[in-house]
């Protein structure tokens, strides 16, 4: 028997990064409650790394240094590249 496909929602994922990417101050908070294995997509779960990593060196989470830290450990590629990260934000955007 294979195991269950835990359940999700990559739309809700999205909206999640693209707010932290509007709004970062955000991410302090949510980081105590969200944990990166809560997210189903590979790409977002790095993301998440990246961001938690940037909060942990004291810098700001922006599209710059969240695309060089997912350089850094290299998954920018991976994940689509800047315009994935630029993505996330255009999502809210037209959504509003």
């Amino acid at each position: 028997m294979t195991d269950p496909i835990p359940p999700s929602d990559i739309d809700a994922e999205q909206a999640l990064l693209g707010s932290i990417l509007i709004a970062p101050y955000l991410f302090d908070d949510l980081v105590a409650v969200v944990k990166a294995e809560y997210f189903y997509r590979d790409s977002h779960r790095w993301i998440w790394e990246a961001m938690n990593h940037l909060l942990e060196s004291e810098q700001q989470i922006d599209q710059v240094t969240l695309c060089n830290a997912l350089t850094t450990c290299g998954k920018l590629k991976e994940i689509g590249g800047p315009a994935y990260i630029t993505g996330l934000i255009c999502t809210l955007v037209n959504q509003a």
